[in-house]
C-alpha cells in the first residue's frame, strides 16, 4: 500500500504532492524522523491491534528474497534527538511539520 502525503511547513498553506521542505534536505533530519524516531512496533500494536506482521524491508514477509532490515533502523528516540540537535534543532528551534 502506498499513501500520498500532504504536508506543510509551519505558517504556510498545505502543499500538494511531493514538494520538499528544506529541513528534510539534511540527511540527519531524515534519519531522525524516518528511521530512529518511529516506533513501528507500537504503531502495529495500537493501530492494528497487534494483528498484522510488521514489514521487514522493501519486500513483503514470506516472499522470495525478503530480508529483515529492521536492525538498520531501530526505534531510538535518544539518537533521533541527537541527530536533530546536530542539525540545529532543539527546544529553542523546534522542527515542525504536519503529515
Amino acid at each position: 500500500m502506498m499513501a500520498m502525503m500532504k504536508y506543510r511547513a509551519r505558517g504556510r498553506e498545505p502543499i500538494q504532492g511531493r514538494r520538499r521542505i528544506r529541513s528534510f534536505n539534511d540527511l540527519r533530519v531524515r534519519k531522525a524522523i524516518g528511521c530512529y524516531g518511529i516506533d513501528r512496533k507500537e504503531i502495529v500494536k495500537i493501530a492494528f491491534r497487534d494483528r498484522p506482521r510488521r514489514g521487514l524491508g522493501i519486500l513483503p514477509p514470506g516472499t522470495l528474497d525478503a530480508t529483515d532490515v529492521t536492525h538498520l533502523c531501530p526505534y531510538d528516540p535518544v539518537r533521533a534527538k541527537a541527530l536533530l540537535a546536530e542539525a540545529g534543532y532543539g527546544p529553542q528551534k523546534p522542527l515542525t511539520f504536519e503529515l
